[in-house]
């Protein structure tokens, strides 16, 4: 069951986010931390099961603030409702969005001192024997020696991320069914993931 949480009224938290829009809207390098825990902690009184991210759109020089559900559909509705009660006053400066979008480019993964890029990450699709109407994803990264559990599982959450950015967060939640980790030698007939947004839209999931 979903935490009473989801069920307080989302105009508590953009009054917060109205008064301290202008240190918001500042926000760089130097006060990140600072501003980022200021809105972690309203956002948690909301729902302390969602996410969020701050960027600049380079296109209108907004600052564009996104609500993530990390990837849990029960939660949707309730990224929705907040994102749909944002006040108009506030649009003039920001951009508000719901959920993850489809919006990279390429690929970028720091680990230890490895810098991993699209180029170094292929995958396969299959269609999920346990989960009928999603896929399953393949996933290999050159170089990549899987030697402990903290290292698998620092790889697998980056690459939930990854597909977040490639395909959106709503088609890698509502689509995918389970994200497998292989190694080299393991794929069939491995494709590039930066192909991944194209080939997933054959099976119809856009």
């Amino acid at each position: 069951m979903l935490s009473t949480f989801v069920k307080r009224n989302p105009r508590r938290f953009w009054k917060w986010f109205s008064l301290h829009e202008k240190e918001l809207r500042e926000i760089n390098k130097d006060n990140y931390q600072k501003v980022f825990y200021k809105i972690y902690k309203c956002l948690e009184k909301f729902n302390p099961y969602l996410g969020f991210e701050i960027v600049t759109n380079s296109s209108d020089g907004k600052k564009e603030f996104i609500v993530t559900a990390n990837g849990n559909t029960d939660l949707f509705e309730t990224v929705y409702s907040l994102i749909n009660s944002a006040p108009q006053k506030l649009k003039d400066k920001w951009n508000f969005t719901a959920l993850r979008q489809a919006t990279a480019q390429e690929v970028i993964i720091h680990f230890d001192d490895k810098t991993i890029s699209s180029k170094d990450i292929f995958y396969e699709l299959e269609e999920s024997e346990n989960d009928p109407g999603k896929l399953d994803i393949f996933i290999h990264i050159k170089g990549i020696v899987y030697s402990s559990e903290d290292v698998e599982d620092f790889i697998a959450e980056s690459m939930i991320a990854v597909l977040d950015g490639l395909i959106g967060e709503y088609v890698n939640a509502t689509k995918i069914s389970t994200l497998i980790l292989v190694e080299n030698g393991e794929l069939e007939k491995p494709k590039n993931i930066l192909k991944l947004k194209t080939e997933i839209k054959e099976f119809g999931a856009e």
